[in-house]
């Protein structure tokens, strides 16, 4: 039950392309928040070693920085949040046809004793 349970969840998930990537492929969220965390630890690096001697705009820089770094984990943490959404509401439809599938067992079982009892009836 469980590896089934993983292989709809994957299918399902693939098909609609939240959560898989074609491999090699860059999302521009984690390419911004790299970018972004190194233009951030250059600046510290160079302020503390003396090379940056700036003006009071390039001294914003570092915060510019903090902000896009927190907005993109802001957006990956949303999108892991949809993503389990979406498997909650998988699981639910996957209950369901669990529930669905036991009773159809146990008209068959009750259909094949009626059977049975009908043939020996007869004999």
């Amino acid at each position: 039950m469980a590896k089934n349970l993983n292989k709809t969840a994957s299918r399902t998930l693939g098909r609609r392309g939240e959560t898989m990537e074609k491999r090699g492929s860059i999302n521009p969220i984690d390419l911004l928040f790299w970018v972004s965390l190194i233009v951030l630890a250059l600046w510290v690096v160079g302020k503390a070693a003396g090379i940056i001697k700036s003006p009071v705009w390039v001294d914003m820089i570092p915060y510019a920085s903090a902000v896009f770094i927190a907005g993109t984990v802001w957006q990956k943490v949303s999108s892991a949040f949809d993503d389990i959404k979406a498997i909650k509401d998988d699981m639910k439809k996957i209950d369901d046809i669990d529930k669905r599938l036991y009773g159809l067992e146990r008209e068959h079982i009750a259909i094949t004793q009626l059977k049975s009892r009908h043939k020996a009836v007869i004999s």
